[in-house]
């Protein structure tokens, strides 16, 4: 089976960026969707399912994507245009809301009767300090998460959780590429 190309997809199909949805051509109805055990939607074409992101990526720029195509909302049934980004799997892997089995703020932990936070970048584990309160730990996350992650980083803001003290920075580190 040969691969399908974006003139062949485009001889099937049309795509609406704004709603990211496509439409068969032969028709004119609305494409035949499955979403698969992960929330991706998919499209059979031609014997094959494709993730409907990955032809909207083809279909509007004519290759198809060198990485992963990300959805920037989220929301893996959302393909509209303006939600997709191509991102490394590293890139992917920031850009999940994952909850805490304790309940506490992403990257915050109790220790010794302070409370810490730590980010994980390139595979190891930065320390970023101790705090007096959780609401500062997260506030220290969010922002290392901000300058390592940068627009792919999923803040504990987003998640819930609101910090009530304007946190400017983490602590210094020399050597880690923290703003004095």
């Amino acid at each position: 089976m040969k691969p399908l190309t974006a003139e062949r997809l485009r001889e099937l199909f049309t795509y609406n960026p704004e709603t990211g949805h496509f439409r068969r051509l032969k028709n004119a109805k609305t494409a035949q969707y499955r979403a698969n055990y992960r929330g991706y939607i998919r499209l059979q074409i031609e014997g094959r399912y494709y993730k409907t992101s990955r032809l909207a990526w083809l279909y509007m720029t004519g290759d198809w994507p060198d990485g992963i195509v990300d959805h920037a909302n989220r929301n893996r049934a959302d393909d509209r245009w303006i939600n997709l980004r191509l991102a490394t799997f590293a890139q992917n892997s920031f850009n999940t809301m994952r909850c805490s089995k304790n309940g506490l703020p992403r990257g915050v932990w109790k220790n010794r009767g302070k409370w810490s936070a730590k980010i994980r970048v390139a595979g190891d584990s930065l320390y970023l300090g101790a705090f007096n309160t959780p609401e500062e730990a997260a506030a220290a996350y969010d922002v290392a998460a901000t300058f390592h992650h940068g627009e792919f980083a999923v803040l504990n803001g987003e998640m819930g959780w609101r910090s009530e003290t304007p946190y400017l920075y983490p602590i210094a580190q020399p050597g880690r590429g923290y703003p004095a």
